[in-house]
Formats: C-alpha cells, sequence, structure tokens
C-alpha cells in the first residue's frame, strides 16, 4: 500500500480513506444552559423592570392570599393526610387553586397551551410528569389538585408547606426504607379509592431540563392502576426555566421569567396502557412519553422525520452516563 504526497494517516489502498469518526456529543439533563448576555438581554431587563417589580408584588399578593384562604378551607379539619375531604371541603378550596394561576400569570405565562385531555379520575387514578421547574406543581395544583407525593421535608417550608398540606400528600423520607414502603401502601390505598383526588407523582424524582427524560422510579406503577401521562414542555429563547442541579436558584429564575415579555409553557396529555409488572409498565409510560418529547422536539428544529418511518425517542441519564434508545419500524 502507498501514501499520496502531503496526505497524512493510513494508506488509503483499495477501500480508500477511512471516515473520520466524532465523538458523539452528550446531552445533560441536570444542565441550564441559559446565559444572561448580550446587550438587547441587557436592555430588556431595565426597560422591564418596572414591570418585573409589579409581577413580584402579584406573586407575593396570590401567595399570601392562597395561604389565607388554605387556612381557612382547612379550619376544623382532622387527619388530612389520612382521610378523604368532603366535596365541600374541596369547592373552599377553588380560590387557592386560582391564586396558582395568578402565580403563573406573574411568572409571565399568560396563556398554557393545553394538548390532550386527561382520563378522568376513575378510568386513571395516577398522574405521573416530568418535572422541570417549580412551575410545574403551580399548574398540576391549580389545574388538577391532586395528591401529590412530595419529602416530608416540603411540609416545612414557610407558607407553600401549608398549601401542600392542602393537597392531602404523601410525604416520604427519602433516607428511610420503611417510609418509603409506606409511601407505597398509601400511594395504592389512595389510587384506588374514588373518594381521593387524582394520585401525582414525578417518577424520575428530581428535576431535569427538560431535554431528556432520566430513568422512571417504579413506585407509580407498582398498584397497577391505569396512568395518565403528562408532558411539560418549556420552549423558550432566552431563558431556560429548569430548576436542576447545574443551573442558577430558584430567586434568579424567577427574577428572569419576570423580566420577560412573555414564556412559553405547554403540557401534553398522551394516553398510556396498565401492564403486568410494574418496571414494564414504567418503562412503557417512560417510552411514550419520551416519544411525544422526541416528536415536539423534531417540530422545534423543523426537520420532519421521512414518511415511511416512525421515529421513537429515549433518553437516559445514569450515573452519570447517557444511553440511547432508537426504534425504527415501517
Amino acid at each position: 500500500m502507498t501514501r499520496r504526497n502531503g496526505e497524512k494517516g493510513q494508506p488509503a489502498g483499495g477501500l480508500g480513506q477511512p471516515p473520520e469518526l466524532q465523538a458523539e456529543q452528550v446531552l445533560n439533563p441536570f444542565r441550564n444552559d441559559s446565559q444572561f448576555e448580550g446587550v438587547y438581554e441587557f436592555l430588556k431587563t431595565l426597560v422591564l423592570l418596572p414591570v418585573a417589580l409589579l409581577r413580584g408584588v402579584l406573586f407575593v399578593t396570590a401567595l399570601v392570599l392562597a395561604y389565607c384562604l388554605t387556612k381557612i378551607a382547612l379550619l376544623g379539619a382532622k387527619n388530612v393526610l389520612t382521610k378523604p375531604f368532603p366535596k365541600w371541603r374541596r369547592v373552599l378550596l377553588l380560590p387557592v387553586r386560582f391564586c396558582s394561576r395568578i402565580m403563573l400569570f406573574a411568572c409571565g405565562y399568560h396563556w398554557i397551551h393545553v394538548k390532550g385531555k386527561p382520563a378522568p379520575r376513575h378510568e386513571a387514578p395516577i398522574l405521573v410528569s416530568n418535572h422541570v421547574s417549580f412551575t410545574d406543581p403551580l399548574f398540576i395544583f391549580f389545574r388538577h389538585l391532586p395528591v401529590i407525593v412530595t419529602a416530608h421535608e416540603n411540609l416545612s417550608i414557610p407558607v407553600a408547606g401549608a398549601i401542600m398540606l392542602a393537597m392531602q400528600v404523601i410525604a416520604v423520607h427519602r433516607d428511610s426504607p420503611d417510609s418509603r414502603h409506606n409511601a407505597l401502601g398509601a400511594i395504592k390505598r389512595k389510587a384506588m379509592c374514588n373518594d381521593w383526588s387524582h394520585v401525582m407523582i414525578f417518577p424520575e424524582a428530581t428535576t431535569t431540563n427538560g431535554k431528556a427524560l432520566v430513568s422512571f422510579k417504579a413506585g407509580a406503577f407498582t398498584p397497577g392502576y391505569a396512568v395518565q401521562p403528562m408532558l411539560m414542555r418549556y420552549p423558550h429563547v432566552n431563558i431556560d426555566p429548569s430548576w436542576v442541579a447545574e443551573g442558577p436558584v430558584v430567586h434568579w429564575l424567577l427574577f428572569r421569567l419576570m423580566t420577560q415579555f412573555h414564556n412559553f409553557m405547554s403540557v401534553q396529555s398522551p394516553c398510556a396502557v396498565p401492564l403486568p409488572f410494574p418496571i414494564s409498565f414504567s418503562e412503557e409510560v417512560n417510552f411514550r412519553v419520551s416519544n411525544r418529547q422526541a416528536v415536539e422536539l423534531i417540530k422545534l428544529i423543523s426537520c420532519p422525520p421521512p414518511a415511511d418511518l416512525f421515529f421513537l425517542f429515549n433518553t437516559r441519564y445514569e450515573s452519570c452516563s447517557l444511553n440511547r434508545r432508537f426504534m425504527l419500524s415501517a
């Protein structure tokens, strides 16, 4: 084999030069890449500072009002976490739900695109959703008033803890195996009784930037009941609202959201079919939600797939490594 003059690398031979393989870029779902830079962002923030001040006052007012209304709605309530509220007490919580929508409005989410109709409670008692930002629970509380599974320490958060109590949360001590076991029993009991509201779970058990799904925990699927998946998306240009480990603190996120003309949120409700085993069930829901996520990403970059192929996209990020699964079928 010979090499042409001036060429470097392997000799071409009869097969020609070997292709150059580029390293695949790893997608980190725990990083917020948005930066506060550029003349446009600086001038826009300066112009919108008075608007941000008004939005901040509106946000705090709605939060305090929600706290007061929650305290009124819970007057005389006993066994809040173990006994379902009667219908009349849930009616008292309607103004609190409206306050959560006002807080979203103050964050720049003036209208929210909702696609798909969630199944009624008797058909799918459990809601599961990806978790991107602190605004996710605000929308879910406003739209569904569900029983949410959350860390026990969240109940001690000033103001917000009292509102969570009104959601009759299933509180979990993350470091206690007994607490996690009891939480699974509470999920099953509340899912099987239609006197309760939907049970709401974030099966990723963490927040991501919405660009990928991490592996689902099986807890939401252990009872074996039908599950209604939800997909929260935040199309953005200047500010990524994701509240993740490698990103800004929540106060800075809130300020950046309030100094935008408008922020975008969309919520989609694809359907899922219950499967006999929890792990298979969680895989199925993960697969369907990530499929919907892939379709939206394709639309976002205006690059439709070939007409004879159906593109299913699923991403995983565990132990600082990323595995991607693709499925193509005619």
